[in-house]
């Protein structure tokens, strides 16, 4: 994973995310179709929980703040902008970056839950069978370059704060 934070700016890792994000989107689609082809077919089921208390609600909690952890690289982004860094377009970005991210959040979330109910694993991925459908290998190695892609989002601010305790600037470093 190192290989992936040496560029000096985010930009370069442009491609890899975006086949990240494609990846993920295939991986929901992937869900969807399989909750409706297999999920939904026995109805309603008994065992259903829509609503949680106590403790696992509070574990939820944390998992929709870690998800929207992006505020990290929120910096980089902006100084990053083309043509010229501005608020508004970085306020846009946000909107629609963190909109689809909600969109496909929920699709994953519902359409698991309607296909394993309280069988789901604490990752959907577990609940499926890469050997015996290729589709969801496909999602794997999808899952794979996306984690990629956001270890080196989640890297690179690190690496910057590592950078300035040396006194190091990013533009001299001969890489």
């Amino acid at each position: 994973m190192v290989p992936v934070i040496i560029p000096k700016r985010i930009n370069s890792i442009r491609y890899v995310s975006a086949v990240g994000v494609s990846m993920l989107f295939y991986f929901v689609i992937v869900i969807v179709a399989h909750s409706c082809t297999n999920g939904l077919k026995y109805g309603k089921r008994g065992d259903m929980q829509y609503f949680t208390t106590g403790n696992q609600a509070i574990y939820a909690l944390s998992i929709f703040i870690f998800a929207y952890m992006c505020q990290l690289v929120t910096p980089s982004v902006y100084l990053e902008q083309r043509p010229k860094p501005s608020i508004r377009q970085l306020t846009w970005a946000s909107i629609l970056a963190l909109s689809f991210c909600t969109i496909l959040y929920i699709l994953a979330g519902i359409f698991g839950y309607f296909d394993f109910a309280d069988d789901t694993q604490s990752s959907v991925l577990s609940n499926f069978d890469p050997i015996h459908q290729p589709y969801v290998m496909v999602a794997y190695v999808g899952m794979m370059i996306k984690l990629s892609a956001a270890y080196a989002m989640n890297m690179l601010p690190c690496r910057n704060f590592v950078y300035f305790c040396l006194r190091w600037e990013l533009s001299t470093v001969s890489y």
